[in-house]
């Protein structure tokens, strides 16, 4: 009898030991699996991370692209304001022009005809007849 209590004794030990065994590898599995969730759950938060700042670097990237193009645009608007205001000067310029000569040439034709109504001779209004006007 002493025998078989202590092989119940053994055996419920067995059990016991079996059971602390079984807990303990199901904990250690568990903490694992926690560990391996935790560093997968750590992986995406970095993963995302890096696709925030790439996203911000694209979007940098863009902004100083459309930044650059619109200063193109705006130097090349500038260059062409600048050469039109240049031809128009030059068209100004030769209207005075041709206005001064246009001028002179009446002024010219009026002292001639002056000079004829007061019956002066020709060989004296040959010098101003023979004067052109070059500027």
């Amino acid at each position: 009898m002493k025998r078989q209590r202590i092989q119940a004794d053994l055996e419920v030990a067995r059990h016991r030991q079996f059971a602390e065994k079984q807990s303990s590898l199901a904990e250690q599995a568990r903490i694992e699996r926690e560990d391996y969730m935790n560093q997968i759950q750590k992986q995406k938060q970095i993963e995302a991370q890096e696709k925030k700042i790439e996203e911000e670097k694209r979007n940098a990237l863009i902004t100083h692209s459309k930044k650059i193009r619109e200063q193109i645009s705006n130097n090349e608007n500038i260059k062409k304001q600048d050469r039109l205001d240049y031809l128009e000067e030059g068209r100004k310029v030769r209207e005075n022009i041709q206005a001064e000569r246009e001028k002179i040439n009446s002024i010219k034709a009026a002292k001639l005809d002056e000079l004829r109504q007061n019956n002066i001779d020709s060989k004296y209004m040959y010098e101003l007849q023979k004067k052109t006007v070059s500027f």
